[in-house]
């Protein structure tokens, strides 16, 4: 009971935030860490990792991104520690989002070891869920590596995100498919022939598209422009 009260409260503080009720969640974050702390359980220490998790969102809110990344390198290393599947997603959210914020830092070197460990402990799982979590990892690597000036290490990389996100089925899979597609598309643009480009176009149009996301959509429309302009007669091959 005192476990599914822990969750209880993890999920309450999402819906708050959904509300923007941003002091409600953030006293909830506060209590609901201390709550599950308490718990001894594996179950327990992976819902403690979540409401550490949502300590660390509330400190973003707040303005605070490098606190953020302090705390969800702590969420991330207590949620592969809980030795709980729960503990384990809650660890790799953590580190999508740490991910995300290096970047945004623009510490791209750090960002790539990031998405590159979640890549790697999703590498032997197989599931709609992992292989989503799977494709973000890796379309994100690569845009780390493409600003690292690593072109071709970017290239497998976004490989490694369409043929996971593809197999996916879930909507942020699909999206990053879509996205890895479209780069995949502009990165080829010297040496595969227009009739690739112009498939990889029309696949970030579908996956794009179907994830139903604001990020998929952006690369379908993305997608749609480049393919416009792949069938101008100055494009053909």
């Amino acid at each position: 009971m005192r476990e599914l009260a822990a969750q209880a409260a993890c999920t309450r503080h999402r819906v708050l935030c959904a509300l923007e009720r941003w002091q409600e969640a953030g006293a909830l974050a506060d209590d609901a860490e201390a709550y599950a702390g308490s718990l001894g359980s594996g179950t327990g220490k992976a819902l403690a990792a979540a409401a550490r998790y949502a300590r660390a969102f509330q400190r973003l809110h707040d303005g605070d991104a490098d606190g953020a990344r302090v705390m969800l390198r702590e969420v991330a290393a207590a949620g592969f520690e809980s030795g709980s599947p729960v503990g384990e997603r809650v660890a790799l959210d953590a580190l999508l989002l740490q991910g995300h914020l290096e970047r945004q830092a623009d510490r791209p070197t750090e960002a790539l070891a990031v998405f590159r460990g979640a890549a790697e402990r999703l590498r032997a799982s197989r599931s709609p869920e992992a292989d989503g979590l799977a494709a973000m990892a890796e379309v994100n690597a690569g845009h780390c590596l493409l600003a690292l000036g690593r072109e071709l290490d970017a290239r497998h990389a976004y490989e490694r995100a369409l043929a996971r996100g593809r197999s996916s089925g879930a909507h942020s899979g699909r999206a990053a498919a879509a996205n890895a597609a479209l780069n995949l598309s502009s990165l080829l643009a010297d040496e595969a022939p227009v009739a690739r480009r112009r498939e990889l176009c029309r696949i970030a149009i579908g996956l794009g598209r179907s994830s139903g996301t604001p990020l998929g959509t952006a690369c379908a429309d993305n997608a749609e422009r480049a393919l416009a302009n792949l069938d101008r007669p100055e494009g053909r091959d």
